[in-house]
């Protein structure tokens, strides 16, 4: 994951957030053919949630952001996380942030 700790929020101007640039998982982890055990579960849960806590480290209150490969788009909106259809693509891709709120219940569900 790369993750810039400190930039602009779209959904809450004016304040900041962390921004996830890249992130990336194992391909073993897909859901497709060949490849039916996955390994590493839940390591974009955890990318996300080391997000959440750099975001609160640099007062930022949970903010994150990111732009969504398509076939993470569903699991991002499952989260809670807000697409924003008026921040700029990026390559096609969708825009999505998670508010303080949503990074709190996120945080407390081990």
């Amino acid at each position: 994951m790369i993750l810039k700790p400190k930039d602009r929020s779209k959904l809450d101007p004016g304040e900041c957030m962390a921004y996830i640039d890249y992130v990336a998982t194992a391909p073993w982890n897909l859901h497709c053919p060949p490849i039916q055990v996955g390994r590493l579960k839940l390591i974009g849960s955890i990318f996300l949630r080391a997000a959440i806590q750099v975001s609160d480290l640099h007062a930022c209150h949970g903010r994150v952001g990111l732009y969504a490969l398509p076939q993470a788009v569903k699991w991002y909106q499952d989260l809670g996380m807000l697409e924003l259809p008026s921040a700029i693509l990026r390559n096609g891709l969708r825009y999505f942030e998670m508010g303080p709120d949503t990074a709190q219940q996120f945080i407390s569900e081990e």
